[in-house]
């Protein structure tokens, strides 16, 4: 079958798709950005999200969304908010995919816990675990003397999944790399603002806000972790509006 070629978003530029490792294409028909898109979509550290907690344990019930039915709605957010900014689709969707990789079971509980082990050796923080999957563990793509260079995204796709531009050093609370990992990282951020969170990074970041913001509630109300009724009290507002969007058939009498 013979595939068309394709038009690369103008908005970016040839280092914007350049990868650490140089990899042609092996086929025509596919952006730089949907390569990334695809390599993010069958790594296993994408697959491992579906037993990590959002909010409610996975194990309890079908209903509640785990970290992958999570970043599989933020992608979604991301993508059409990405084309309407005039991003590239593809690698909003790519950074969204991602944005989640690193983080523990347990959800931030479980961070805290790996963060306080690993005080003596680097620490943890998810976002950082996140950039190392990306960049190191998953092991597709190998150089000349067989070390890994993780999934080889694009300069473009690493930064756009990049929430925290900063290592440890700069900010311990909150950081986007180990100081292991610089040498990819200053690869990444070569001539971009130090500090600075790239656009589509921030379009990321509003994604995940929106995609969490509602849902997490939905799940928490439906679980039981969090009691309609004393919304009534402390939030009238809110009560109504999550009473009638998702406890519409439940009286007042039985949410007593």
């Amino acid at each position: 079958m013979a595939l068309k070629e394709v038009r690369e978003h103008s908005g970016y530029s040839e280092r914007d798709r350049e990868r650490f490792l140089n990899e042609p294409a092996k086929r025509k028909g596919r952006t730089e950005f949907v390569r990334d898109r695809a390599r993010i979509i069958h790594s296993f550290a994408l697959r491992r999200l579906a037993a990590k907690t959002q909010v409610a344990v996975p194990w309890l019930s079908d209903f509640p969304r785990t970290r992958l039915s999570h970043s599989l709605e933020c992608a979604q957010v991301g993508r059409e908010l990405g084309a309407a900014l005039g991003a590239d689709p593809d690698l909003l969707e790519s950074a969204c995919l991602a944005h989640d990789l690193g983080h523990p079971p347990f959800g931030h509980n479980g961070e805290v816990a790996l963060a306080q082990l690993a005080q003596e050796c680097g620490g943890f923080e998810g976002n950082a675990q996140s950039f190392r999957l990306l960049t190191r563990i998953e092991a597709k793509t190998v150089d000349d003397d067989g070390i890994s260079v993780g999934l080889n995204l694009c300069r473009a796709s690493l930064d756009a999944a990049t929430k925290y531009p900063w290592s440890a050093g700069e900010n311990p609370k909150k950081f986007g790399v180990y100081s292991d990992d610089v040498e990819i990282f200053h690869w990444m951020r070569e001539g971009a603002p130090s500090g600075r969170t790239c656009i589509e990074a921030q379009i990321m970041d509003w994604s995940d806000d929106v995609a969490y913001c509602v849902h997490d509630l939905e799940d928490a109300l439906v679980t039981g972790q969090v009691d309609l009724a004393h919304l009534s009290r402390d939030l009238p507002l809110l009560h109504e509006t999550a009473r009638a969007d998702y406890l519409a058939d439940v009286s007042a009498d039985e949410m007593e």
